[in-house]
């Protein structure tokens, strides 16, 4: 495991992802229903307690996150170096 920056502080909800959360993400906002359903159906949701390393930069990436409630803390190298984090939150 990586030694360096990660990603934390990360609470969604154990429920399925609605469509209306996909919707709202610029990404995922003109696709079409029916592939939109396939898209949500492929998704996991998951939790994360509050300090949990979700990511660690420098390492590969084998999933796409969407933050549905709370925030996630995003401390980079650069971060670091200026002693504060960045958040990700729900739109």
């Amino acid at each position: 495991m990586s030694n360096g920056p990660s990603i934390g502080a990360l609470n969604i909800p154990e429920e399925s992802v609605p469509l209306s959360m996909l919707r709202s993400i610029p990404l995922f906002s003109r696709i079409p229903e029916e592939e939109l359903r396939t898209v949500a159906a492929g998704l996991q949701v998951e939790s994360f307690s509050a300090g949990q390393s979700i990511v660690t930069e420098g390492d590969l990436g084998d999933a796409c996150y969407l933050v549905s409630s709370g925030q996630a803390g995003v401390i980079s190298r650069s971060h670091r170096a200026r002693g504060h984090p960045g958040y990700l939150r729900p739109r």
